[in-house]
């Protein structure tokens, strides 16, 4: 087999100040409790992100029994991690949300809210027919819980894993193409210009955006894909105001959200097809 075959998204990457704390709460929270791994090396593919050189850093994959992707908890441990200076708006350039799937809103709400989780909006009607609404971690990273119907098995637990993270973009259409075109998220599921009710209670919530809510025609297959389900990636772009970028001025793997990770097959084929059209 000599095409790529991509299983879905296998994590996304949230940097911290304390990896520790960090798998404690996406575990007791978000019932991320199995430990995937944990791993005290130094960070080399990312060097030249990094400053130029290979970093030491604690890694910890978390993943929810009941299915979807996980989180990669990340800290440099050979220096202090940068926080961002400004608070995360949405559409910034970056990941700006991780998506994770509920089998029951209500009672997500609920029990996230007893915990005394910051809530961020209260349940609304995603653009998808969905209802969903937005927490913060203890790291001001923003998470949407939503509806969703993808599970390897259901537990009496109310939410899963990730299933999928909204990105801020510069150019939409562009970040399309390799989105469609090169992963596979094929599918567009909305594509709406103005302002949105779901959205308020965000930072620059209010805003004028465009979002295009992308997923994947055929089912996934082989691999890892029962155990990640099917994904979602939302492109959001700003357009009343400049977005910054997320890390400019700080290291891969400071404090948020630091990576989307898919799960694939033949690396190789993907690199060659991604500069052949000019995603290198």
């Amino acid at each position: 087999m000599s095409e790529k075959l991509i299983y879905g998204i296998q994590q996304v990457g949230v940097g911290v100040d304390d990896a520790q704390k960090g798998f404690e709460w996406y575990a007791k929270t978000l019932g991320a409790d199995l430990c995937i791994f944990d791993d005290n090396n130094e960070a080399t593919f990312m060097a030249k992100y990094m400053g130029g050189k290979a970093r030491a850093k604690r890694a910890i994959l978390a993943m929810n029994a009941q299915g979807g992707s996980g989180y990669e908890i990340w800290q440099h441990t050979g220096r202090m991690p940068l926080t961002i200076e400004e608070p995360v708006q949405l559409g910034d350039l970056g990941i700006n949300i991780a998506k994770i799937k509920s089998q029951d809103i209500q009672r997500s709400f609920e029990r996230l809210k007893a915990k005394g989780v910051t809530i961020c909006t209260d349940i609304n009607e995603e653009l998808d027919g969905s209802k969903g609404f937005y927490i913060k971690d203890p790291w001001d990273n923003i998470l949407q819980i939503k509806e969703f119907d993808s599970w390897l098995k259901k537990s009496k637990f109310d939410v899963g894993g990730i299933c999928g993270a909204t990105l801020g973009v510069s150019d939409i259409e562009q970040s399309r193409k390799l989105y469609s075109d090169i992963l596979g998220y094929d599918q567009v599921v909305y594509d709406q210009t103005g302002t949105f009710e779901d959205l308020k209670g965000l930072n620059n919530g209010e805003g004028k955006f465009r979002r295009i809510l992308l997923t994947h025609k055929k089912d996934r297959t082989g691999g890892f894909y029962p155990l990640l389900g099917d994904g979602q990636i939302e492109l959001i772009q700003t357009l009343d105001r400049t977005p910054k970028k997320l890390f400019e001025g700080r290291f891969w793997g400071d404090v948020g959200f630091i990576h989307l990770c898919f799960d694939i097959r033949n690396m190789k084929a993907l690199v060659e097809e991604c500069k052949e059209k000019n995603y290198p």
